[in-house]
């Protein structure tokens, strides 16, 4: 189960306490993929073009609670799928 190895006493942030509760910030993996893209494979337009949908997404204020957004939080699939939606 994810959040099992956390040994943080604070915890660590996104754990077994967000397992399966669709509550997860996915933003942070999402940018990493698109460091990834231009870092590792050299894919400068589709990881521009990955960046350019999450900044998107973010000033739609469609986000999860972590970010408060001002309306009702969006779901961790309502924010990836909004990523996707946004690159096209």
């Amino acid at each position: 189960m994810p959040g099992e190895a956390c040994l943080a006493p604070t915890g660590c942030g996104v754990g077994a306490g967000h397992a399966g509760q669709n509550k997860a910030n996915p933003l942070g993996a999402i940018g990493s993929v698109a460091a990834m893209l231009s870092c590792s494979f050299g894919l400068e337009e589709e990881a521009a073009a990955v960046e350019a949908a999450m900044e998107a997404v973010l000033q739609s204020g469609k986000v999860t609670a972590d970010l408060r957004p001002s309306g009702a939080p969006a779901t961790t699939e309502q924010v990836g799928e909004s990523v996707c939606a946004a690159i096209g």
